[in-house]
């Protein structure tokens, strides 16, 4: 693996990992055998990983219209995408079963952590070696950045798709992978968290996923207790309004959205952590404007001060704004383009988290 990486480069990165990992699995069958999958328990793990991973990045996407997006570094033509997402497909195959594999067999020997610890390992330098030409690890903060965003999430997935594996088989470590690792080449944009909390997220949730899969298995036979599904399903549809209500609310892709103060300009009507739903105006809609209507817009950053004039010029409206917690009006007239809408309704203090990631962000 390093003499391919490092010194030679014999084959396209691509085909070089698949070549490597299918003559693994072939050499591990070849001494070991493979087992046919026997656990009864995959589809309901599946279902909850499905469940939890989906919820997860649909959180995490919300969360992105606070700390804004990054556009995706690949072509998302349908042949790039299937040039990208098939030789990934393979290979996530071909180390999964492999993963299975050895971990199918290790439960027979003596002692079997050690085993399995030693293919943890493998899959970890695996990763490292394949991603460390991309990091800079010369500098002090190039090799934080190593540990935090590729070592550390590195163990916690494979810790994770190894527990996985153990106690359900290879689909559910399969299904895992799928969600996670081709999104990357699918979507078109990504949530700007920042290295070190991108860091915390890739290593809690592997952590989080695990401590719910831990308290859902029974060792007992290897058995999967169902849950009550009426509970699951009715607990599921409601999460999901939940979350479609907040996307629709955040997005800004219809005519109302949800817009966290940031400032105490307009204390005490709107208070730093409050979060205050904004209906957008279309250039029709200004004409319907008045004195004391809280405008929302955009002064190279969005700014939500109160209307205290209007002027109108042959059709064409501007105005003259000020926070109610200001001495003075602002300093600059706000024109139609600059008019996003008029905040209608204020939910107290649930902005606050946002606030405050946003502050140690800054610093």
């Amino acid at each position: 693996m390093f003499f391919n990486s490092f010194v030679l480069d014999i084959f396209s990165q691509n085909l070089y990992n698949i070549l490597f990992w299918l003559a693994t699995l072939i050499l591990t069958v070849f001494l070991v055998g493979f087992e046919k999958d026997k656990h009864l328990n995959k589809v309901d793990v599946m279902q909850t990983i499905f469940i939890v991973s989906i919820l997860y990045l649909i959180a995490t996407y919300i969360f992105g219209f606070f700390f804004g997006y990054v556009k995706s570094i690949y072509n998302l033509s349908l042949t790039s995408i299937l040039s990208n997402i098939i030789p990934v497909l393979i290979l996530i195959i071909i180390q999964e079963l492999v993963r299975y594999d050895i971990v199918t067999k290790t439960k027979k020997a003596m002692p079997d952590r050690f085993i399995i610890a030693g293919m943890i390992v493998l899959f970890v330098a695996f990763d490292i070696i394949i991603g460390v030409n991309s990091w800079e690890v010369v500098k002090t903060i190039g090799i934080f950045e190593t540990i935090g965003l590729y070592i550390l999430p590195s163990i916690a997935k494979n810790l994770l798709l190894t527990y996985m594996t153990y106690h359900s088989g290879y689909k559910s470590a399969i299904l895992y992978r799928l969600i996670f690792d081709l999104t990357a080449y699918i979507l078109p944009i990504f949530p700007d968290f920042g290295t070190y909390l991108q860091s915390v997220l890739n290593i809690a949730f592997p952590t989080a996923l695990f401590l719910i899969l831990n308290r859902t298995f029974k060792k007992k036979n290897d058995a999967f207790v169902r849950e009550n599904k009426t509970v699951k399903i009715v607990a599921l549809i409601i999460t999901i309004a939940i979350l479609g209500t907040l996307v629709i609310l955040v997005s800004g892709l219809f005519k109302y959205y949800a817009l966290t103060i940031g400032s105490g300009s307009m204390e005490p009507h709107l208070n730093i952590g409050d979060v205050a739903i904004v209906k957008k105006l279309d250039k029709n809609e200004l004409e319907t404007l008045k004195e004391g209507d809280i405008l929302v817009f955009d002064y190279g950053e969005t700014i939500v001060h109160r209307i205290v004039e209007i002027y109108e010029k042959d059709g064409t409206y501007s105005f003259q704004t000020k926070g109610d917690n200001n001495d003075d009006v602002d300093g600059f007239i706000v024109y139609e383009d600059q008019v996003i809408g008029i905040a209608k309704y204020r939910i107290p203090i649930i902005g606050k988290p946002t606030v405050w990631l946003n502050e140690q962000l800054k610093d």
